[in-house]
């Protein structure tokens, strides 16, 4: 469901923003995005001597009342998934992080484009849904 949810808001987003398309996304260094409900943030750090070896992410939704409860995010590189669909229900905002090397092989390299879609409800059924929030890893 969050994939067809997500799949049908990113279509919805490029048709309302003409002229955007030949704009290449900012890089992954303190990457923030804003929404009338709140703000996205990622970057990549380095990790383990990888100078671009850990990306990070976090989602404040600005109303405290709702940001606890149940998250759902995947993780894309250049447009397609790297990680299955994750749930997890949380107190306060949705942060994680993705090591760079993963079960012997690097997931993205600098050029890449990372994005996350994510969803997420509310304790009294509000639904949010990230807006398209794409950074260059540098």
């Amino acid at each position: 469901m969050l994939v067809a949810i997500v799949a049908a808001c990113a279509l919805v987003g490029s048709l309302s923003a003409p002229g955007t398309a030949d704009a290449s996304p900012p890089t992954c260094l303190d990457y923030q995005i804003g929404t009338g409900y709140g703000t996205i943030e990622s970057e990549v750090r380095p990790y383990n001597g990888d100078p671009i070896g850990y990306y990070t992410w976090w989602w404040f939704i600005t109303d405290l009342s709702h940001r606890p409860g149940e998250y759902e995010w995947q993780l894309f590189v250049n447009g397609s998934p790297v990680t299955k669909i994750q749930q997890q229900n949380k107190d306060d905002m949705l942060h994680f992080g993705q090591p760079r090397y993963i079960n012997g092989k690097n997931i993205y390299n600098s050029g890449d484009v990372l994005h996350v879609d994510a969803l997420h409800t509310a304790p009294d059924g509000t639904i949010y849904i990230t807006p398209l929030n794409q950074c260059v890893v540098p």
